[in-house]
């Protein structure tokens, strides 16, 4: 997980990182099809985890996802396959019944009204060479804050 090695002292055990992201100031949006591994680090980090049931079930919020459990810089990893393949065809491991593009733009757009979002990474993108106005708009979005 990327994630991870932002949160490590050594990334990957090969860089040092004087920096490390701490947990409580991350949001992962929309995980599913996770490693046990991955699952057991989301539980036990403290840090804010959305599955695309909770954001679905109406459990989880925008404005929970927002208001994290930091109240310092907020940085938010977004993996494009939990977008619905309807939505965002262009990822190397599409699972079908994803998060809705308007689902995940409300939760960025509310981290960024925080005025604490610092960061984000995107990841699993798989170029196609077709447009792709999610991927536009993700770019307009990061280049905004």
């Amino acid at each position: 997980m990327p994630l991870r090695a932002l949160m490590e002292e050594r990334c990957f055990g090969l860089l040092e990182n004087p920096f490390p992201l701490k947990p409580s100031r991350a949001v992962h949006i929309g995980g599913r099809d996770l490693e046990k591994a991955e699952e057991r680090f989301l539980r036990e980090s403290g840090m804010t985890a959305c599955s695309v049931q909770e954001i679905r079930s109406g459990r989880t919020t925008a404005e929970r996802i927002a208001g994290s459990r930091s109240s310092g810089p907020l940085y938010v990893h977004l993996d494009l396959d939990v977008l619905d393949p309807a939505d965002f065809p262009d990822t190397p491991l599409p699972v079908e019944d994803g998060l809705r593009f308007t689902e995940v733009y409300d939760i960025l757009q509310a981290a960024a009204a925080t005025g604490r979002l610092v960061g984000a990474g995107i990841y699993e993108y798989a170029p196609s060479g077709r447009k792709n106005a999610f991927l536009e708009k993700l770019i307009r979005f990061g280049l905004a804050f």
